[in-house]
């Protein structure tokens, strides 16, 4: 009997946790599909406004590569500056324009190696606002490159959902 309540006093509080079952939460993700539907339209975008070529880089939620393209005639330093900007919206969850922001206010925010002051960048996310990642646009003026991210945004506006 002396054995039986020691087991119990010790067994209890694990049967106890073992009722309190965990479950897995669901984080959305980019898929593929959407990320290249992004960047055909910004490509049709840019083919509209007849602006020059572009690099373009969509990052997911990890801030991982998950779609780049290189127009013909786009130096590979563009195509670097089109991931740094992809990578540092997904990551920051902010666009480029507000991370300028950020580093002409306080120019030691620049010696992060993932945070880019340069206008072209947005963030992904689903309409509830869940992080999906970056995309980011170099090769035009910066004005141009941020309305190329954006139109890819507005072209699957209606896919971002959770």
């Amino acid at each position: 009997m002396k054995y039986l309540l020691m087991f119990l006093m010790i067994a209890m509080p694990y049967t106890a946790m073992a009722k309190d079952k965990s479950t897995l939460i669901y984080e959305p993700s980019l898929p593929l599909s959407l990320a290249q539907k992004m960047a055909s339209a910004c490509i049709a975008w840019q083919s509209k406004n007849k602006i020059s070529n572009l690099a373009i880089a969509i990052f997911n939620q990890d801030a991982q590569l998950i779609y780049f393209i290189r127009m013909d005639g786009v130096s590979i330093g563009v195509s670097e500056v089109a991931m740094k900007k992809a990578e540092s919206a997904s990551k920051f969850r902010f666009s480029t324009r507000d991370t300028m922001g950020w580093i002409q206010g306080n120019p030691g925010v620049a010696t992060f190696d993932s945070i880019a002051g340069i206008i072209g960048g947005l963030p992904i996310s689903t309409q509830s606002g869940k992080p999906l990642g970056g995309i980011g646009v170099s090769g035009a003026s910066a004005d141009d490159d941020e309305k190329c991210a954006q139109a890819a945004l507005d072209a699957v506006k209606l896919e971002l959902v959770d």
